[in-house]
């Protein structure tokens, strides 16, 4: 399906008749439509889901009046005596054929009640009422309003669940409703649906134990989904938790931050270079009361010591003469001579003993030794003081550092938050062990009673029929899911590690039946998702709502709402070149004033086929489509 036009009057701010021309062409693929916040962008989208399926799109099987309550949401509230409508001219292939459909529905004012018209026009020819029943028939087995929604891209959409950790949920929809699995669990619910009340009517025993085993077992398996998911998110929302620690720990000690175990250490450091710096200054101090005036005078001891020891034989000399008035039978002369040439000093001065001499040479050491201790302290002085203000300072930095302080009180607020969900992982990994063990025996069960009815009855019978085209259904649930996956993570791959800076770092996507989203490096090993910024993130499920609208084949239109709002400059330009260029036959792209300027605008500028702009009065709180982007006039 590609839109050449659509028509709108008097529908949300749009009073009166406004038309805009959608066609485009082989090399100019591109609808740009410029609007502010508020000016109607969402207005025209609504309108063109409504045109296309009038109740259906809200989930109404008739024109109820829940359905018109909501027709008169949509109208323009100044012109409610005023007919309204939507008129859409559309190209639809169907079965090999171009089809070119002209699609009016209208709403007129009637007693204060609103009544619906809808006109067709197939390949020119006006249809009548049977053959519109039949054309909607035919179109909606093929588009439906969840197709329509898949094909829209809403980057705030897409950013919400980036942040509540539902990238699996949105890749699911997406996948769903392009490849017709939502249609396929449909006609499960519906099948045991018919089933339950044929049964009812004329069953046997064994029946109504069969369907209530289906009836469990689908239960089941819908809890175990729901659990699957919300274990899934659980997980996603600790693994990003953990991501965010591990940076805030990274940012803490970038800025100096120290944990409660290397402060104590330090403490201990600081204790330490207090207790050398005490018993080092209680050493000098001693030096500086009892050795030091000796220190200094290290040259006039070892002076004293020589004139001693020239003293010593002078000294015993007269001692001789002492003696030999108590000896004077033995000749002493020789003796005292030989002494008298060996002392140098005419008088003695000091008058100290060979041992008072001997004292004086050690404390000469032991001074010189606690000289040379007290020097190795003054030059020490300094560094322990340095090496104790540099500790000093790492501590003062932690405890002082408001940033710090900030960031601990959110790591903490994280370890909490991720005790609470380590335990509601736990709880909910029980819940599905329960679960997974409920259903084998149901399964088991089940089995067993579509064996015996198959012995029983010679005939097929409505509960084998329905056991049969569940079972098949699902298998080729299964297959289409398997399959496609293989080519939409290759695709997805190549577009990308295009899209990003960090190319050489991921060799392989994978999408597990749970849809939840695996990167793995050149080595094989997997990637923790929540590495990545939020902006890698979008262009990673940008990159695989790409290839699974590729790989649908439905790649005729595609719609853009606000893709680049929270991307930054570089991600920008490549999901501009890589994805919006490249997604559809036919691309509108719906965005704010602050999204394709200077560069975006010039790089997306070759592939615009039409330009518009949407411009809101205030005064009269209404839009009109005008041509011309902001501060500027049609292409």
């Amino acid at each position: 399906m590609r839109i050449n036009r659509v028509e709108l009057c008097n529908i949300g701010p749009y009073k009166g008749v406004h038309s805009i021309n959608l066609e485009t062409n082989q090399t100019k693929n591109i609808i740009l439509i410029g609007g502010k916040n508020g000016s109607g962008k969402t207005s025209f989208l609504k309108a063109i889901k409504i045109g296309l399926f009038g109740s259906f799109s809200f989930g109404f099987k008739t024109d109820s009046a829940s359905y018109f309550n909501q027709i008169k949401e949509i109208i323009n509230s100044t012109n409610e005596k005023q007919k309204a409508f939507i008129e859409l001219n559309f190209n639809w292939n169907h079965n090999q054929i171009e089809n070119n459909i002209l699609l009016t529905r209208t709403w007129i004012n009637k007693n204060k009640e609103y009544v619906e018209y809808l006109e067709i026009e197939l390949n020119g020819k006006q249809l009548n009422e049977y053959e519109k029943v039949e054309f909607n028939e035919r179109f909606r087995s093929v588009y439906t309003p969840q197709i329509v929604d898949s094909i829209i891209y809403d980057g705030e959409k897409i950013g919400n669940s980036i942040d509540s950790s539902k990238i699996s949920e949105y890749i699911e929809g997406v996948f769903s409703a392009l490849f017709g699995v939502s249609m396929l669990n449909q006609l499960n619910v519906d099948l045991n649906s018919y089933m339950e009340h044929q049964v009812k009517k004329d069953s046997s025993e064994e029946e109504i134990i069969g369907l209530s085993l289906v009836t469990d077992i689908n239960n089941l398996k819908n809890r175990k989904k729901e659990t699957e998911s919300e274990l899934g998110l659980l997980t996603s929302k600790k693994n990003s938790l953990l991501a965010d620690n591990k940076g805030l720990s990274k940012t803490f000690h970038a800025l100096g931050g120290l944990s409660k175990n290397e402060k104590k250490q330090i403490r201990k450091q600081l204790i330490r270079i207090e207790k050398e710096k005490e018993s080092k200054s209680k050493t000098f101090k001693s030096f500086i009361e009892n050795e030091a005036v000796f220190a200094m005078n290290t040259k006039l001891i070892q002076k004293a010591i020589t004139h001693i020891g020239y003293e010593l034989p002078l000294k015993y000399s007269q001692q001789i003469d002492e003696i030999s008035e108590y000896v004077k039978d033995f000749d002493m002369s020789e003796i005292k001579k030989e002494l008298l040439l060996l002392s140098r000093n005419k008088a003695i001065i000091h008058g100290l003993s060979k041992n008072d001499l001997e004292y004086i040479k050690r404390r000469k050491k032991e001074i010189s030794k606690i000289n040379r201790q007290a020097l190795l302290i003054m030059d020490n002085k300094e560094f322990i003081s340095e090496e104790y203000n540099i500790v000093r300072s790492k501590l003062s930095l932690s405890e002082d550092h408001s940033t710090l302080d900030s960031i601990m009180l959110k790591k903490n607020a994280n370890d909490n938050a991720l005790y609470k969900l380590e335990n509601d992982i736990v709880l909910k990994q029980n819940i599905l062990s329960d679960i997974n063990s409920r259903l084998e025996i149901n399964l088991f069960n089940y089995e067993s009673v579509n064996e015996r009815m198959k012995k029983k009855n010679s005939k097929v019978n409505s509960f084998v029929l329905s056991h049969q085209a569940t079972k098949i259904n699902n298998k080729f649930i299964e297959y289409i899911t398997n399959k496609k996956f293989e080519q939409i993570s290759f695709l997805a791959l190549n577009v990308f590690v295009k899209s990003i800076r960090k190319k050489d770092s991921f060799k392989t996507i994978k999408i597990d039946t749970k849809f939840t989203v695996h990167l793995y490096d050149g080595s094989n090993k997997e990637i923790n998702i929540n590495v990545l910024s939020a902006g890698e993130k979008q262009l990673l499920i940008s990159s695989i709502i790409w290839a699974i609208f590729k790989v649908s084949k439905k790649d005729d239109i595609f719609i853009f709402d606000t893709p680049l709002a929270r991307l930054d400059s570089n991600n920008r330009l490549n999901f501009i070149d890589n994805i919006i260029k490249t997604m559809g036959k036919q691309s509108i792209v719906l965005s704010t004033d602050s999204e394709f300027v200077d560069e975006y605008y010039d790089l997306i500028k070759p592939n615009v086929c039409q330009v518009y702009r949407i411009d809101f009065n205030e005064k009269d709180k209404s839009s009109k489509i005008v041509q011309g982007y902001f501060n500027e006039v049609g292409l």
